[in-house]
């Protein structure tokens, strides 16, 4: 019978634990051990097996058996090392307190704000004017009213052009301006957002209207209730469907949709949609009567239709145009910025033409000498309320949600910068919660979705406004100019609207610049700007947008399938592990030691690309053991593949299966498997799928440097344990 000393014992034992840790089965392992000893004694594989069967769950390959049989000193070593180990078991064991809790729907309620609709929040009241008026000085009052004043004045060409750009009748812009700002000093919590008509809003609400009722020429079924459908009723549904998803993303705490919505994503938006306000608005310039239709390359047949008819141009119309564009553009881009840089004061250039040109329209009557078109008459009264007409909600569904979407990020937006800028509080919530309250209830009184302005709220901040007292004013403002002033805008030429809408949009058309800028230094965030332009240009606004997103997401979704492994080096001793590739001044770390990073989710998308490279590292560590004269030389040092999970935010089931069946084939080449710097979120998966089952709990360590540390300690007590051999 072949005899063995305490050695050789210990070389075969380390065989044994190795293939022990690859399988829950317990059968199977004992299977293995039996194999992996053939032609050795009956009696000292019975006592592995024993040795097996009880052994504790201990991060090393040496158990009691062993410890028992090693010089004191090593013993010591040992168990002080087990002991003083920052691994993740031990450290849960101690400060852990997380609870799991499995009740998803207790969980998702909390999310809810459905109980928080109508009542005081954490965040905020209901009616936050309440909090700050109660610490109002009077002395900014004086301020605040002026800075209404001034507002309006700015406030009034716009409401005009925007509302004009709408496609609905233009006193509905002054409508909104009035209703939407009244309401907001109640509910908003911004002090310098001013809330009334937008470019974007009116372009999305104008190609609303034009697909609205493209469809109902060419739908034979309800054509006639459709029919019956005026633009009125259109816009108050459209609106009032605006504010209802509006409420709805509250409730569902669904506002981070928005994050969606990436930089290149909103550039490359609002630069297709400032072309499409140019080339609608050529047409006026030339005083031709061209409309655009709701198809695929719109904009590219209105740019041949204008070509078509540009014999017909109305000479006097397109003089008075490059006049007001002119002046416009030289009072905005130069003038502006020297009073700003001297007086920090703006001129509304955007008024004085305003004013001008009605003068000039009614002496020198450019409507019935010249052919110019001028606004006509508006009412100078305020609407009665009329309820949607809930029929036509679902053929207007796409258009308002992408319109509200996009209302909400610019309106936030604009909201956040001035609330960094001066250094107060906006509430988040409170500010969806109002903006869907005010659509709905403006709704009723014929107004557009509203949105933030920057250039107009920029001029609160100037003028160094304290509240949203500038709103009423400015409310108070426009519904004067409602009751007595709107019968004199009844001759201003829509050319000259024309061209404010123009020059407020003019800088947009420089962001083209972005697309050399991104496409050099993220060529991926550069194709999605690229993308998105070409999709809402050429295709459709709304559906463009989303389209947009959509192929974002699957930029995403290629770079997560696609990701780079990492082999991590200790930078110079520091503890600070890098890609070796990228970093010198590496500390030298064994052979044996293999670390990776994988800075992507583990998900079911990736799997595959992990397990190749996993499969690499192990088919390149030796793990030839059946070559008898080797067999002391390998078992002498282990080898050890270190995760590296502070990348992984998260993993699916799929990908914890993975990592299982990982595990279970290292541990049959006898491989040691460890993981480092998982995040909270993914050990409380490992937790939720019962990881530990299969992977032992002590394999996780809180940091790589724990990781590395502690297997160079083991390599170092199992050499001592054999050379004291």
């Amino acid at each position: 019978m072949m005899t063995f000393n305490k050695g050789t014992f210990l070389i075969f034992f380390f065989v044994t634990s190795l293939l022990c840790k690859a399988q829950e089965d317990s059968g199977n392992v004992l299977d293995e051990i039996k194999g992996d000893v053939t032609g050795y004694s009956k009696d000292l594989i019975d006592e592995l097996v024993s040795n097996y069967k009880r052994r504790k769950d201990l991060p090393t390959f040496l158990d009691d058996y062993v410890v028992s049989q090693v010089p004191d000193t090593q013993a010591e070593r040992l168990k002080k090392l087990l002991d003083s180990t920052t691994g993740q078991e031990n450290f849960d064991e101690k400060f852990l307190t997380y609870e799991q809790n499995n009740f998803w729907l207790e969980r998702l309620c909390k999310k809810l704000n459905i109980c928080r609709l109508f009542h005081s929040t954490s965040e905020g009241n209901f009616l936050p004017f309440i909090r700050w008026m109660i610490i109002y000085k009077k002395r900014w009052l004086f301020n605040d009213i002026f800075c209404g004043i001034i507002l309006t004045i700015f406030v009034i060409p716009q409401a005009l052009s925007y509302g004009f750009l709408a496609g609905f009748p233009i006193i509905f812009g002054f409508y909104t301006s009035l209703f939407s700002s009244l309401l907001y000093f109640f509910f908003g919590t911004s002090k310098h957002l001013s809330l009334g008509m937008t470019y974007v809003s009116s372009l999305l609400v104008s190609g609303a209207r034009l697909r609205f009722h493209e469809d109902t020429i060419s739908t034979e079924d309800e054509i006639d209730e459709l029919e019956m459908i005026t633009d009125e009723e259109l816009l108050i549904t459209m609106t009032f469907t605006s504010g209802f998803i509006m409420i709805l993303l509250y409730v569902l705490n669904l506002h981070k949709i928005t994050d969606y919505f990436s930089f290149p994503i909103i550039r490359g938006f609002t630069t297709a949609v400032s072309f499409q306000i140019l080339i609608e608005q050529i047409p006026i310039f030339l005083g031709l009567q061209i409309k655009r239709e709701s198809c695929i390359f719109s904009y590219i047949y209105l740019l041949l239709k204008i070509r078509e008819s540009i014999k017909d141009t109305n000479l006097t119309c397109l003089f008075l145009s490059i006049f007001c564009l002119f002046i416009l553009f030289f009072g905005k881009f130069y003038f502006t910025p020297l009073l700003l840089q001297e007086f920090d004061k703006q001129v509304p250039f955007e008024f004085f033409i305003i004013t001008f040109t009605v003068l000039l329209s009614y002496y020198v009557k450019l409507n019935e000498e010249y052919g110019i078109n001028v606004i006509g008459i508006m009412p100078n009264y305020l609407p009665s309320p009329v309820l949607p007409q809930f029929s036509i909600i679902s053929r207007i569904l796409v258009d308002v949600t992408v319109m509200t979407i996009v209302n909400y990020i610019i309106t936030t937006s604009i909201s956040t910068y001035f609330e960094k800028k001066h250094k107060y509080e906006v509430d988040k919530k409170q500010e969806i919660r109002a903006l869907g309250l005010i659509f709905m209830t403006t709704s009723f009184y014929t107004c557009h979705p509203a949105g933030g302005s920057f250039s107009r709220s920029n001029i609160n901040s100037q003028l160094g406004c304290k509240s949203q007292i500038h709103s009423i004013t400015s409310s108070i403002a426009i519904l004067m100019v409602i009751l007595w002033f709107t019968p004199f805008l009844k001759s201003l030429p829509i050319c000259v609207l024309s061209s404010i809408i123009v020059i407020s949009v003019i800088k947009l058309f420089f962001q083209v610049k972005d697309i050399p800028f991104l496409l050099k230094r993220s060529p991926i965030d550069g194709t999605i700007w690229l993308t998105t332009f070409i999709l809402v240009f050429f295709i459709d606004t709304s559906f463009g947008l989303i389209m947009a997103v959509i192929f974002s997401m699957i930029t995403i979704i290629f770079r997560i399938q696609s990701p780079k492994i990492e082999y991590l080096e200790d930078i110079n001793k520091t503890g600070i592990f890098r890609d070796r590739e990228k970093y010198k001044n590496l500390s030298y770390i064994p052979s044996n030691i293999q670390i990776i990073s994988f800075n992507v989710p583990l998900l079911y998308l990736n799997i595959n690309k992990f397990t190749k490279i996993t499969d690499e590292i192990i088919d390149s560590f030796d793990n030839d053991v059946d070559e008898e004269n080797n067999i002391e030389n390998k078992l002498l040092e282990s080898n050890y593949i270190i995760i590296n999970c502070e990348g992984m935010i998260f993993i699916d089931f799929d990908g914890i299966k993975m990592l299982q069946e990982f595990y279970k084939s290292a541990t049959n080449k006898a491989i040691v498997i460890y993981f480092s710097s998982c995040r909270d979120t993914v050990l409380e998966m490992f937790d939720k799928h019962d990881l530990y089952k299969f992977i032992p709990k002590n394999r996780f360590f809180l940091s790589t440097k724990d990781a590395v540390n502690f297997a160079k300690k083991i390599e170092d007590i199992k050499k001592d344990i054999n050379v004291s051999n």
